[in-house]
């Protein structure tokens, strides 16, 4: 229904904002990642908008970060965590920190969010694993620099021969991070042999 509000930022608090777009003074739900990034009170900001309808109410939620808003979506559909939980999985870590956490298994950090027990925890890893993929620009953890050509060429060949993502994509990070490559079918190699042993 709103893809994302455009307007004159005139509430900011931790827990939500409010945005007005002519005239109309739009209640918005954000997690602290977005109330963090923010500009000053009477300032144009954008949100981009969840529109959440339950049997009591209609609410909107706002997130400066596409990637922010699509990962909200993907808790939203874990059995048991409802709007409330997924804002304070978002306060609590970045989207990368989440990404990351979930394809290598750490219930640990996952369950540090408050509310969230290491069930739910153990559950998210289990229903978003194939699924936080799809999150735009998150091929790599919040800390890590943007991966290199030969490195997306080997992974990208290594799940096509059948590998799964997430461990290729611990294989090359620990490669790469040893020594540098500039040779695609020497990483490919090296990549095979390291998840040959793991297997």
């Amino acid at each position: 229904m709103y893809e994302y509000l455009r307007g004159i930022l005139t509430v900011k608090e931790p827990e939500y904002a409010v945005v007005d777009v002519n005239g109309i003074g739009f209640y918005v739900s954000i997690p602290l990642s977005t109330f963090e990034k923010l500009p000053q009170i009477n300032n144009e900001t954008l949100l981009h908008i969840h529109y959440h309808q339950s049997q009591d109410s209609v609410r909107l939620f706002g997130f400066l970060e596409p990637s922010e808003r699509k990962m909200f979506r993907l808790l939203l559909s874990t059995s048991g965590v409802g709007p409330k939980l997924a804002l304070a999985v978002l306060s609590t870590l970045s989207v990368g920190r989440i990404v990351s956490s979930i394809l290598e298994g750490d219930s640990k950090t996952i369950s540090t969010v408050p509310g969230l027990g290491k069930k739910t925890a153990q559950k998210l890893i289990v229903e978003l694993k194939d699924k936080v993929d799809t999150i735009s620009g998150l091929e790599q953890s919040s800390d890590d620099s943007i991966h290199s050509e030969v490195f997306l060429s080997a992974e990208t060949a290594l799940v096509n021969l059948g590998y799964i993502k997430y461990e290729v994509r611990k294989s090359l990070k620990f490669l790469t991070e040893q020594k540098s490559y500039n040779d695609v079918e020497k990483l490919i190699k090296d990549a095979i042999k390291q998840l040959y042993r793991k297997g």
